[in-house]
């Protein structure tokens, strides 16, 4: 199995090959979801290959399937492709999550070169520094590009990764995302946590949801209602397994959180 991380801001995983498709009112866009910044995914056929359907991948394609189950199809200038040994070494580092749009840097100040924007819910490897870098560079956190280049970004943009990719390594076709999650851990689904999380919000703000990912399992899957915030890129903040889908089968932004347990 060969994986890969997504290499810019907000990746398009597509539904089709192709990016455009015949509808009933003309020519509609494949998009199904989107894969952010140092998410990791499957690579289930490589640019220009077959699939096990058949189907000829055009040569920029990749056929992927993301760490919590979605299926699609990427732009390979889109990822940085790597060894498995290479993404359970990124898995066990010190991720940190970005917590709102910023930019990365060359240096530690605001005269550095910018590198490339990130936008919410991008991941990063936070780099350890000595005890005199942390004092000259205050305010600031050198990280790890998914390229291997090293910038700096403010560390209050930083935010605690709360939920987990090792499913990418189990993902296959009708395992729910606990389940994939369970096996590569080598633990049961029922001992990912302690047992189930409620929400800290009022019960007008979340609503039980049917998972897309695990749709035979009824109220594990939360949704926050219309609102800003329900659109925001980021997982919730208050769960130790959870995660946020950008988008699901066209539908408009939603948080959903995915409680484990």
């Amino acid at each position: 199995m060969k994986y890969a991380l997504f290499s810019v801001p907000v990746g398009t995983i597509y539904d089709l090959p192709q990016t455009i498709k015949e509808g009933e009112e003309g020519l509609v866009s494949t998009i199904g979801d989107e894969g952010l910044y140092g998410q990791a995914c499957q690579v289930r056929t490589a640019p220009g290959g077959v699939t096990a359907a058949g189907v000829r991948l055009p040569p920029d394609v990749a056929e992927v399937v993301s760490f919590y189950g979605y299926h699609g199809y990427v732009d390979q200038r889109e990822l940085q492709f790597v060894r498995e040994e290479e993404l359970w070494e990124y898995l066990g580092a010190d991720l940190v999550l970005v917590g709102r749009a910023t930019d990365v840097l060359s240096l530690p100040k605001v005269q550095g070169v910018r590198m490339m924007e990130l936008e919410r819910g991008g991941v990063l490897r936070r780099q350890p520094e000595t005890a005199e870098e942390v004092e000259v560079h205050k305010g600031w956190a050198k990280v790890l590009l998914t390229d291997g280049r090293t910038g700096y970004v403010r560390d209050v943009a930083l935010e605690p990764v709360r939920f987990e990719m090792a499913a990418v390594f189990s993902q296959r076709e009708g395992l729910a995302f606990d389940d994939a999650l369970a096996e590569a851990r080598n633990v049961t689904a029922g001992e990912l946590c302690c047992g189930p999380r409620a929400l800290p919000s009022a019960p007008s703000v979340w609503i039980p949801a049917t998972s897309p990912i695990s749709p035979g399992r009824p109220g594990r899957c939360w949704m926050r209602r219309a609102g800003r915030a329900a659109r925001s890129p980021r997982p919730t903040p208050w769960m130790s397994t959870s995660f946020r889908i950008s988008s699901v089968r066209g539908l408009r932004w939603t948080s959903l959180a995915w409680v484990s347990g």
